[in-house]
């Protein structure tokens, strides 16, 4: 049974988690629910499939009352009455791009981005420690098609879901993207995506971005959503940018879950790096090869240009008493020492640390490979020294 067809009102919580509420003016009477005795909640504007959780309902002896819902999956599409000319939506936890004043303009696969971060915005990222600063919505993007054709509502969250995982990449933890407007070339709106994607709460971290990769930005998201969209390589730049963003996301609270979860993820893109770019066999890669191994020979495939250990100096010192093993053989030394309770597990807290940074960073190097990036990044592996100091070009050779 369907709800009678009263104005529902929408708002956001402090963490932007989206609520709803129908003012009911008369009783919708004992059919409203049905089964385990939930709501059986249909809006108007909302497509059929859409499934709402009742979070409240009150009635009162006149037969009025409210309830208080939201949908089971956001964000939800609502509204729907045609196609968009152009996309309006919200960046949630987004990074610091360093903008200035200035906005972010780019063209991928026959779409325009313009994205620019709020002015509020800049102020709360100074103070990342504040309770209120761990949510909060950091800029608008914009997308329309380069030949002006027409968005359906689906291609427009695929574009801007793409959008929000390179953003992710680049803040190191998820960002949340919803809170869409499809606008007709008359302004007027289209459909609408209430709610927000996953996210993360932000740190005041940075990791393989800084300022000195701003003139590389567009370059970088350009690639990087081209390389979702890739039948080949994108489930698995998908994949192991998830482990990334977990790794990332919970070093503060357990080093050890961090390294494993990077751990996850480079097994990911070694072996999709093995398997479709350097042609290796099913046997080959289910052999009982070490994954050290595997791993040594991805970095030389893609000729990786930099010692793994060069600014790991208490992990370096620690290889020795393992027979001068190199940074590949000490990650696996490390992960084994975390993940199986019968090994010693004597690596001390800037060993941990190390091995993390190292890990995360050939996590980055291997996506760049495969998106073919080869602009500037900031070496995570520097823990000491200036801002910027290590930044430099991605150390693969050009493509």
């Amino acid at each position: 049974m369907s709800l009678p067809n009263e104005i529902v009102t929408f708002s956001y919580g402090p963490t932007f988690e989206i609520q709803m509420k129908m003012e009911l003016s008369e009783s919708p009477g004992l059919g409203l629910f049905v089964g385990s005795g939930e709501p059986n909640i249909k809006p108007r504007d909302f497509p059929e499939c859409t499934k709402f959780l009742c979070l409240s309902r009150k009635f009162n002896s006149d037969g009025s009352g409210h309830l208080i819902f939201k949908p089971q999956t956001e964000p939800a599409l609502s509204s729907l009455s045609g196609e968009a000319n152009s996309v309006e939506a919200v960046v949630l936890n987004g990074p610091d791009l360093r903008l200035g004043g200035l906005g972010l303009e780019l063209a991928s696969n026959g779409v325009k981005f313009r994205y620019s971060q709020f002015e509020s915005a800049k102020n709360r990222f100074q103070d990342m420690s504040l309770p209120e600063n761990k949510f909060f919505a950091t800029g608008m993007v914009t997308i329309e098609r380069e030949d002006l054709a027409t968005i359906p509502p689906s291609d427009a969250w695929r574009i801007l879901y793409r959008f929000a995982r390179a953003l992710s990449f680049v803040r190191g933890g998820s960002c949340g993207i919803g809170h869409a407007t499809g606008l007709n070339k008359h302004g007027r709106a289209q459909f609408q995506y209430l709610g927000f994607s996953q996210t993360d709460e932000l740190a005041g971290k940075s990791f393989w971005y800084d300022l000195g990769c701003r003139k590389d930005l567009p370059d970088f998201i350009r690639t990087f959503t081209i390389g979702l969209g890739d039948d080949r390589d994108g489930a698995a730049i998908l994949r192991a940018s998830e482990f990334y963003r977990v790794a990332n996301s919970s070093e503060p609270k357990s080093r050890e879950i961090a390294i494993a979860a990077s751990q996850t993820a480079l097994e990911v893109l070694v072996f999709h790096i093995l398997k479709s770019r350097a042609g290796w066999s099913k046997s080959l890669l289910n052999d009982r090869i070490s994954f050290h191994d595997k791993l040594r020979a991805a970095a030389s495939f893609v000729s990786l240009q930099s010692d793994p250990l060069e600014h790991s100096d208490r992990l370096s010192k620690r290889a020795k008493s393992f027979n001068g093993a190199d940074g590949f053989q000490m990650l696996t030394k490390v992960r084994n020492s975390i993940v199986h309770a019968e090994q010693d597990r004597s690596f001390s807290g800037i060993e941990l640390y190390e091995t993390w940074q190292l890990s995360q960073w050939l996590c980055e190097v291997l996506i760049f490979f495969l998106i073919g990036y080869r602009g500037v990044m900031a070496d995570r592996r520097v823990i000491s020294g200036w801002r910027g100091q290590h930044t430099g070009p991605v150390p693969l050779e050009k493509v």
